[in-house]
């Protein structure tokens, strides 16, 4: 995680030293997988456009595999005998510049930022000049967009265009969509006034388009206004591009917004031996003895927590192991929060330190941190997701609902525990875990927190999020089991926490993030939706699958406050 942390700051250091200048180049281009040629006609099939604003997963593209990207770019005349340079940083491991058919060199490293000086002899003036990029490994942003591309003219500033959006609400949601109308300032620096097109693309979470228009404008010093009005949109998630365009400057605002998500029709398909399946899990977990074990870690301990490993048993002959932090200064019972991991998280138990009141028992389920010595699948393909799918009584997902059950015997085995004040949180994986727990073992359960929660409505996220599927039916392929499709969906049925929603009875915060690639907003409504009982949500805006300290605060101070420690 820190590395990522790494790359957003280096991202937006690049781009405040940028931001003097405006770009010759487009955030769109034309994107083709695989190998072409580099003067290939992107009228083709296997072009597809890309914005470079907007993550590729966002856009149903996959990373990883070798891709080329194309645009032409208007070199104004003006700027003859002035030095152009393009300047980009790509995470990626490799990316290799072209101009009018020439390579200007190659940089590797996702993070290595690249700066080439145009040929003067090869711009072709006043006219369309081709850029090319040859893409290798692309990677994983979470929905992040920390791409970026542009054409400069050295020590010339050029006009400047900055696009703004705005919503009444800071989450960005649109309690009633019966209605919409979307608008914004455009500011101008550097010249009296300029001529340009502005286009307006509004498409939903499905990446359907749902209305793209472009239109002459012109800006005069002072600014101008643009809105428009989609009227009405049914409850959902949404992106809305505005784009300027004009032969000196290159401007975009993308703007991610939710129309009455709590209103998203949401529709179980559970198995029909669904409450069988899961009472033979709680059974077998019931035979096996826990063999509760707890190891001081004085190394690991502090002034104001001690800490502890803890062991236990859970299915399939697995010991699970976890980071127990009680507070030295705790008196009588205490709250106790069961952290749950994300998908190749290992915890350290300073990552659920500080609190002086509450109990934290951060669990490494089988796979993954310190539990992995038995069953250890992987993160990759296969991996995890993909462990066991064909066999429902031995899948991955199904263990791991388990041994967060036997956590949970745990924290209420304990004297220095509050057993009316139990509470499980996660995010992505760990948020679904967090459904799973609360649904699966209700009773000790008082309170639950899912941040950015997976394994929910798996039919729609495997629309929403195109890799997905495809992940799946590339093990089956690579497994030679191709034609099993529909037992791998009946699995999945099983560990759907929409499936599992009707059974949740505690108070519930669930956390989204309308960046999200890897768990779309989309997926933790169809849960929410569901749940009957106490519940409230929170969408950020501006954030992707990792939603970072602000999200932690918010659901720590959710839980004190359901816990009767509030600050004052």
């Amino acid at each position: 995680m820190p590395s990522f942390h790494v790359a957003s700051l280096l991202l937006l250091f690049f781009c405040q030293q940028l931001s003097a200048y405006s770009n010759l180049a487009s955030d769109n281009w034309m994107h083709h997988a695989g190998d072409v040629a580099v003067d290939a006609d992107t009228s083709a099939p296997g072009w597809r456009a890309l914005n470079f604003g907007i993550s590729w997963e966002g856009q149903g593209i996959r990373n990883w595999e070798r891709a080329w990207l194309r645009q032409e770019a208007l070199i104004p005349e003006e700027l003859r005998g002035k030095s152009l340079f393009c300047e980009f940083r790509l995470l990626a491991q490799s990316v290799e510049l072209y101009f009018n058919g020439r390579s200007l060199g190659r940089v590797e490293g996702s993070m290595q930022r690249a700066r080439f000086y145009l040929p003067r002899g090869e711009i072709i003036w006043g006219r369309r000049n081709s850029i090319a990029l040859k893409v290798d490994g692309h990677q994983w942003s979470g929905g992040v967009p920390t791409d970026y591309f542009v054409l400069l003219c050295e020590g010339q500033p050029l006009p400047d265009v900055t696009i703004g959006a705005d919503f009444e609400k800071a989450d960005h949601v649109i309690a009633d969509g019966s209605s919409v109308t979307l608008s914004g300032a455009i500011a101008l620096e550097g010249v009296d006034g300029i001529a340009g097109t502005l286009r307006l693309r509004l498409e939903n979470d499905f990446h359907q388009v749902l209305l793209d228009r472009s239109q002459p404008f012109e800006m005069e010093a002072e600014g101008a206004e643009w809105s428009i009005g989609p009227g009405r949109l049914p409850p959902g998630f949404y992106r809305l591009s505005v784009q300027f365009d004009s032969p000196l400057v290159h401007s975009q605002k993308l703007a991610s917004f939710a129309v009455e998500p709590e209103n998203i029709p949401s529709t179980p398909s559970p198995e029909p031996d669904a409450a069988a399946y899961w009472q033979r899990a709680r059974a077998e977990l019931a035979t096996v003895a826990p063999d509760f074990v707890l190891i001081e870690e004085p190394e690991k301990s502090t002034e104001r927590h001690k800490v502890y490993t803890v062991q236990m048993q859970s299915l399939d002959g697995v010991t699970l192991r976890g980071w127990y932090v009680v507070p030295r200064a705790a008196s009588g019972p205490c709250p106790a929060v069961l952290d749950l991991p994300g998908y190749g998280f290992a915890w350290q138990p300073e990552y659920v330190m500080g609190e002086d009141d509450v109990i934290h028992l951060a669990l490494d389920i089988r796979g993954q941190g310190r539990s992995a010595d038995v069953v250890r699948p992987g993160f990759g393909m296969p991996g995890q997701v993909h462990h066991n799918v064909l066999e429902p009584e031995k899948y991955f997902y199904r263990q791991a609902y388990m041994d967060c059950g036997r956590a949970l015997e745990f924290l209420h085995s304990r004297p220095e525990v509050d057993k009316a004040r139990v509470a499980v949180s996660g995010s992505s994986q760990g948020g679904g875990l967090a459904f799973a727990s609360a649904a699966l073992f209700p009773d000790m359960v008082a309170y639950c927190v899912a941040a950015v929660p997976y394994l929910g409505n798996f039919g729609e996220h495997i629309r929403l999020r195109e890799v997905y599927e495809w992940e799946m039916r590339q093990y089956l392929e690579i497994t030679g089991q191709s034609g099993r499709w529909p037992e791998l969906v009946r699995t999945m049925n099983y560990v759907d926490t929409m499936n599992l929603a009707a059974s949740i009875r505690c108070p519930v915060l669930m956390m989204s993030a309308l960046l999200d690639d890897d768990c779309p907003p989309r997926i933790g409504f169809a849960v929410y939706n569901l749940l009957e009982g106490r519940k409230e949500y929170k969408i950020f805006p501006e954030s992707a699958h990792i939603i970072g300290e602000e999200g932690d605060a918010y659901s720590r101070d959710w839980l004190r406050r359901q816990f009767g420690l509030a600050d004052e």
